[in-house]
């Protein structure tokens, strides 16, 4: 069994590496736990479950829209364009590995969450900076291949505003945006 294969590989790497974009300590097992993966809409009660229902502010969320299969890249393919890949079995000889894989493309939605507009849209330009200069990612992959796969994440051009956060009597005192981007270099 292996829990970090498929979609979710991909999911957990783009959330750890939010993490540590965002952890306020150099040591790699403390991240920001206010990093989390799900609905906007319920976003409120998970970090509330973890923070004992007191949120804190800013943080980071991120949901998985939906992936689809690149039918017109689909065939007999390998992680690293058309050369076989080369490893060492465990008496150390090499062996030649070609992935067989299905190419498909993931969608996420990147909502920032702040107590202010200026804190809100200075995260935001934060962000984007971050990814559009440093856009690739790393998982891993097991399936008998044992390999690392490189995979770069693209945002779409729009920001959405959905600061009208409809939340008991603090209506109007929480601003998210929302960032939609893609990963169309992935596999299965």
């Amino acid at each position: 069994k292996e829990a970090d294969a498929g979609v979710y590989a991909y999911d957990k790497a783009l959330v750890e590496d939010l993490r540590a974009r965002f952890s306020s300590s150099p040591v790699e097992s403390q991240v920001n736990k206010n990093v989390q993966i799900g609905p906007a809409s319920n976003m409120f009660n998970i970090i509330g479950s973890l923070d004992d229902d007191n949120i804190i502010m800013p943080f980071i969320s991120l949901e998985r829209l939906d992936w689809q299969l690149n039918l017109d890249r689909q065939g007999f393919q390998t992680f690293v364009g058309d050369e076989v890949y080369v490893r060492r079995d465990s008496e150390n000889k090499p062996v030649e590995v070609r992935a067989q894989v299905i190419p498909i493309t993931i969608n996420y939605r990147l909502s920032v969450w702040s107590k202010d507009r200026i804190t809100n849209d200075a995260l935001c330009r934060e962000i984007l900076f971050y990814y559009h200069l440093r856009p690739s990612l790393m998982v891993y992959v097991g399936h008998g291949i044992n390999m690392a796969h490189k995979f770069n994440i693209y945002f779409n051009s729009g920001i959405e505003d959905n600061s009208d956060i409809a939340n008991f009597d603090t209506n109007g005192t929480y601003f998210r945006q929302d960032m939609t981007l893609y990963t169309d270099d992935a596999y299965l």
